[in-house]
């Protein structure tokens, strides 16, 4: 996702003004500005292999292997059985079959597609995130929980909110990490300490009684 500033100007002629916009190409999502709000960062979720790995991951994907393998089992067994029960039971392992490739690949493949269409911009009053055609705001102000999670070369992971514990969490455990990446957190961005400072400055800044 690729985002082009369409910086402010004044007509004198006309006397109107053009707002800033910050334009996502391909969904063709605009974000409108306030006039003097600046552009501080802009960025996206690292989409290597070796960002994609979380440590929740160590537990889920050996889970996943094992409930792929017994699918498998199920599988094999079920069509060996003669008749029209070999021809039905097989289907009820279907979609073991399929959870547990996602959980254990499948979870990697979705999360990198994702990562590829959010882009973060972090302005003078505002921290957005932009998914397709999707916009999540933040002002400075309303953040009542800020966590960096920071890894050994530099990059990290920023988070603004827990997302509350629900029925999801329970039954789709692994779409809530997808939720929580383009709604609640900045995830493996590059320098992660100088987001956090900026983040941390500006937030200070609007917290004072004549913020503005």
């Amino acid at each position: 996702m690729q985002l082009i500033v369409c910086w402010f100007r004044q007509d004198k002629a006309a006397g109107r003004s053009e707002d800033k916009e910050v334009t996502a190409m391909e969904k063709g999502t605009a974000i409108s500005l306030y006039e003097g709000e600046r552009i501080l960062w802009q960025g996206k979720p690292g989409c290597s292999w070796r960002n994609l790995v979380k440590p929740s991951d160590i537990l889920k994907v050996p889970i996943g292997l094992l409930l792929f393998l017994f699918a498998l089992g199920w599988e094999g067994a079920a069509l060996s059985v003669p008749g029209l029960w070999g021809l039905v039971a097989p289907l009820f392992g279907l979609p073991f079959i399929a959870a547990g490739a996602y959980c254990s690949v499948g979870r990697f493949v979705h999360r990198r597609w994702q990562r590829r269409q959010i882009a973060y911009v972090l302005t003078s009053e505002r921290i957005l995130t932009v998914y397709r055609s999707r916009l999540v705001c933040r002002f400075y102000h309303t953040l009542r929980y800020l966590e960096k999670r920071e890894n050994g070369d530099g990059s990290g992971t920023i988070l603004f909110d827990k997302r509350p514990v629900d029925w999801h969490d329970f039954h789709f455990a692994f779409f809530n990490e997808l939720i929580q990446e383009r709604e609640y957190e900045y995830a493996a961005i590059d320098d992660v300490d100088a987001v956090w400072a900026l983040i941390e400055a500006q937030r200070r800044r609007w917290m004072k009684p004549s913020a503005k």
